[in-house]
C-alpha cells in the first residue's frame, strides 16, 4: 500500500508562486484573479501549474482575468 502525505501549503507562497509563473509566462495576474483561480482549482500546486499554463496560454492580453479563467 503507497503512503501518501498531503502537506498544506502556505497560501502566500502559493499566491506568491501563481505570480511567479504567471510572470514567467510574461503575464499579469493581480490578487482577485489569484483568488479566483485558487477557489476554482484548489490551492495544491500541482493541480495549478498546469492550469496556469492553459491559462496563460488562452490569456490574449497582458493581465489574466477571472473571465480568461473561468473561459479555460
Amino acid at each position: 500500500m503507497l503512503d501518501i502525505k498531503v502537506i498544506r501549503q502556505d497560501p502566500e507562497r502559493v499566491k506568491a508562486a501563481m505570480k511567479s509563473r504567471n510572470k514567467d509566462m510574461d503575464k499579469e495576474i493581480d490578487d482577485n484573479a489569484v483568488e479566483h483561480l485558487l477557489f476554482t482549482c484548489g490551492s495544491l500546486m500541482d493541480g495549478l501549474v498546469p492550469e496556469i499554463a492553459k491559462i496563460g496560454a488562452y490569456a490574449r492580453g497582458k493581465r489574466v482575468t477571472v473571465a480568461d479563467i473561468d473561459a479555460v
